[in-house]
């Protein structure tokens, strides 16, 4: 899944992610980036956020889950 907002005085968002499964082992990755033109002098602003959850059954009743979130 992907998703793109754009304005037209320069602002832009974009999301996406991907997901899936294979047995027993989950995963989930998700970006996201903003770039928004400031007002005055300095105040643009750029964010990257990238994410990554994963998991795997290892027996009905145990689960390992890892998640990370890096913020650029």
């Amino acid at each position: 899944m992907t998703r793109t907002d754009w304005n037209s005085n320069g602002d832009w968002i974009e999301q996406s992610s991907q997901f899936g499964q294979w047995g027993n082992f989950a995963y989930a990755l998700d970006t996201f980036y903003n770039s928004a033109v400031g007002q005055h002098r300095n105040g643009d602003l750029e964010q990257l956020a990238l994410s990554a959850q994963m998991k795997l059954q290892l027996n009905p009743s145990d689960d390992v889950f890892v998640r990370t979130l890096t913020l650029i």
